[in-house]
């Protein structure tokens, strides 16, 4: 038995830049080990199992799919850069989805609705968003000190903050924007922290027209240890920057500065306790993988 794949990159439209996300359309899921050795095999960042909802019609204008999102290593709650490549995908591939449906939602194993919609040659996804805490203070010192050896002495610290519900194994720090986060070597196995998994790094970005830039790092769980353009970081970064910058939900434009790179508008919709991404994509692969 086999099922249909492709590979698609997220926040870009070159075939050699943002993240990279493998997408296997399902009817059903395989058992859950087997889709850790599919996604192993694969090898990619991330591999999304897709699985529809109910039958899809040829004047659909919205559809819904069950989703499950597995590394090479393990399987995980939310992804953002995948998210935004599978929709990239069905929206594009007119063998998988008709050209009416204009907006598609997705179902997590935990029963999280993420939503995903075309805006003009973009794609605007929504997820989650977090308020962040600083950390306890022996808690926060033994972070700072992990922080500078990860970054280097030289970094100026202006904030560690440790997402909320369902972010808890988040943390985000800001430093100076003269530190050039993008040119930076980290060390990131000082971040193999076991009271966090997710490290973001931020600073304002010097770029006109570019709100904010950012790294991702999970040493604990991600190959490689750098997420070359992160989602679900965005949860925390949005409403850290709009409040920062006095954006509320207006939009802001944001880059992810890994060696990949990738491009992002951003929306904190705070009434609704959510945040808007948008980026755009670029399918690299189509092919099929044998169940």
């Amino acid at each position: 038995m086999s099922a249909p794949l492709y590979i698609v990159n997220a926040f870009t439209t070159g075939p050699y830049a943002g993240n990279p996300a493998a997408l296997v359309l399902v009817d059903e899921f395989p058992e859950s080990q087997t889709m850790q050795k599919i996604a192993a095999n694969l090898n990619q960042p991330m591999t999304a199992f897709l699985r529809p909802t109910s039958t899809i019609t040829n004047d659909a204008a919205s559809v819904s799919y069950d989703v499950r999102w597995h590394t090479p290593t393990k399987e995980v709650p939310i992804c953002g850069h995948a998210t935004l490549a599978t929709s990239g995908l069905l929206f594009s591939e007119p063998s998988v989805l008709p050209s009416s449906v204009a907006s598609i939602s997705y179902r997590t194993a935990q029963g999280a609705e993420l939503t995903a919609r075309k805006d003009g040659d973009w794609i605007e996804i929504t997820l989650p968003s977090t308020e962040m805490h600083s950390p306890p203070p022996e808690a926060e010192k033994r972070i700072t000190a992990v922080v500078r050896k990860a970054l280097g002495e030289d970094a100026q610290i202006a904030y560690i903050g440790i997402g909320g519900e369902g972010f808890g194994h988040y943390m985000m720090v800001e430093v100076d924007e003269a530190y050039n986060l993008g040119a930076r070597e980290i060390n990131f196995e000082a971040l193999l922290a076991p009271e966090i998994v997710v490290n973001v790094i931020t600073s304002k970005s010097s770029q006109a027209g570019v709100a904010f830039v950012s790294r991702m790092f999970a040493p604990a769980i991600a190959v490689p240890a750098e997420d070359h353009v992160c989602g679900s970081a965005h949860c925390l970064l949005a409403p850290y920057w709009s409040a920062k910058l006095g954006k509320g939900d207006e939009e802001m434009r944001a880059k992810q500065v890994s060696a990949r790179g990738g491009d992002l508008k951003v929306r904190f919709l705070g009434s609704q306790g959510r945040v808007a991404l948008g980026g755009q994509t670029k399918t690299t692969l189509k092919g099929s993988v044998l169940l």
